[in-house]
């Protein structure tokens, strides 16, 4: 749990996207093999691996100064939405 723990408090609103991205789109391949009656299973695996994803996004994809919601935006904005205060160029 603690590396867990560890690892969730190094992704920032800088790097959601990088880590969130990739398990995504494999949960989005894995669905549709659901149709197949054995391989229900993987389907599921998708689902559970898309909502983690979503959740991960959501959690995460926040402002550092006022910690609203960014949005559904690719990339990093410019500027906050909410409070209106500049987002770091690191």
């Amino acid at each position: 749990m603690r590396l867990i723990k560890k690892w969730l408090d190094k992704v920032t609103y800088r790097n959601v996207t990088r880590v969130t991205a990739p398990p995504m789109f494999l949960g989005i391949f894995l669905t549709p093999f659901g149709v197949l009656p054995h391989l229900m299973w993987v389907s599921l695996l998708g689902l559970v691996i898309v909502i983690a994803a979503v959740v991960l996004n959501v959690a995460k994809w926040r402002c550092p100064h006022c910690g609203v919601w960014l949005g559904r935006i690719w990339g990093i904005p410019k500027y906050c939405n909410s409070c209106g205060k500049e987002l770091d160029k690191k």
